[in-house]
């Protein structure tokens, strides 16, 4: 009982902090002049939802919490001849404005226009990138996940973990753990510090990462819808850090069964040894890295309930090598008895003037990612996901 209620209470507080589309506008006469109680209706194709709302005193309408996708917006009111407006693709965060301009006539007369809504926010000056799961596709990515996305970005630099360095990415000369995550509006940031040196204050904290660095924990390749990074003049809702604010939104169902299956296979065998590694007379060679992963959506109940579930699999294999201090063979001849047991267990150095020796290991490593989501709509004006 416990269990359940708190899995309830997770939905409902994520339902409530998910960042969705917002479309705002104004309904005005020939005269210019706005119309009042003006029926606005929404219809999002791919899942039959409705979204309805009415203009205020001077003609203006806003609805938020939209889910992505393509709508269709019609525009009724007494006296004046109906629009329908279809070919409107949203976002999962984006803020759009769409005006309408009503023609005197009988409602049963319908305007039908095609177009999109207006793509340029004047009101925000956000410093910002949006990619969607098409500009994903169509990308030339090193990797699926969300780190492959996040180098197309401007002002993002890619920095190694060190000491006293947490890794990750700097944006704009900020320190890497001052970046903020937040998937379907609700933060991925844990506890963990992003400092290594003692006493060295942290300033934030990283997001959920994986044992081998990647940002798999927090989402799926396949059930990424869209990655939106701000990185200057955000607003002060997303002013936790001062880094750069990482929104991802996951991929929901729709009326239609979908279902997406990918694999991908690097071997570091298949790539030339560099001239050190052959001086060395080593077989180092880089890492071998496979991957698959799926996801398949659709509805549960049409127009209202709807699934979808990913996975993906990531097996890592790298190659290190490093110097090595050994005894050298002179040390090793010269030692005594009782101690050339234990200088002997030591790798023997290249040659008789060297007291290296360059060691080699590999390193693997799974990472296992499982999505799962479920949106359902109460009503008009009612949708909530677990």
């Amino acid at each position: 009982m416990k269990v359940a209620l708190a899995s309830l209470l997770f939905a409902a507080f994520a339902a409530q902090a998910q960042q969705r589309a917002q479309l705002t506008g104004v309904i005005r006469d020939s005269s210019g002049l706005g119309v009042p109680d003006t029926d606005v209706v929404m219809l999002n194709l791919e899942t039959g939802i409705r979204r309805s709302t009415r203009t205020g005193e001077h003609g203006s309408y806003a609805v938020s919490s939209l889910a992505p996708g393509e709508y269709k917006i019609t525009v009724r009111k007494s006296g004046f001849r109906t629009i329908a407006r279809t070919g409107i693709r949203l976002g999962a965060t984006e803020r759009a404005r769409l005006d309408f301009l009503l023609e005197i006539g009988g409602m049963h007369e319908v305007v039908t226009v095609e177009g999109s809504a207006s793509p340029v926010d004047t009101n925000d000056a956000t410093s910002l990138v949006i990619l969607r799961r098409d500009d994903i596709d169509g990308l030339p990515l090193n990797s699926r996940g969300v780190l492959g996305v996040l180098d197309f970005v401007p002002g993002l630099l890619f920095t190694p973990a060190s000491r006293g360095e947490a890794g990750q990415f700097t944006a704009n000369g900020q320190r890497p753990n001052t970046n903020y995550f937040t998937v379907d509006g609700v933060s991925a940031n844990n506890s963990m510090s992003g400092s290594g040196l003692p006493g060295d204050f942290s300033g934030g904290a990283l997001p959920g990462m994986t044992a081998i660095g990647s940002l798999h924990n927090l989402v799926s390749s396949l059930a990424l819808e869209e990655v939106r990074v701000q990185t200057s003049t955000f607003a002060p809702e997303f002013g936790r850090l001062p880094g750069a604010q990482i929104a991802v939104i996951t991929h929901s169902g729709s009326n239609h069964f979908h279902g997406e299956f990918f694999g991908a296979l690097r071997r570091g065998r298949l790539n030339a040894s560099d001239w050190f590694t052959n001086r060395a007379g080593r077989d180092w060679r880089e890492a071998d890295a496979d991957s698959a992963g799926g996801v398949f959506s659709g509805p549960v109940r049409r127009n209202s309930t709807f699934f979808a579930a990913a996975f993906e699999r990531l097996h890592l294999n790298q190659s290190a090598a490093w110097r090595l201090a050994v005894p050298s063979i002179e040390d090793r001849l010269y030692a005594p008895v009782a101690r050339r047991p234990v200088l002997n267990a030591f790798p023997l150095p290249p040659s008789p003037l060297e007291a290296e020796h360059t060691a080699q290991t590999r390193w693997p490593g799974d990472v296992l990612t499982n999505n799962i989501r479920l949106d359902h709509a109460f009503s008009s004006n009612g949708l909530a996901f677990l």
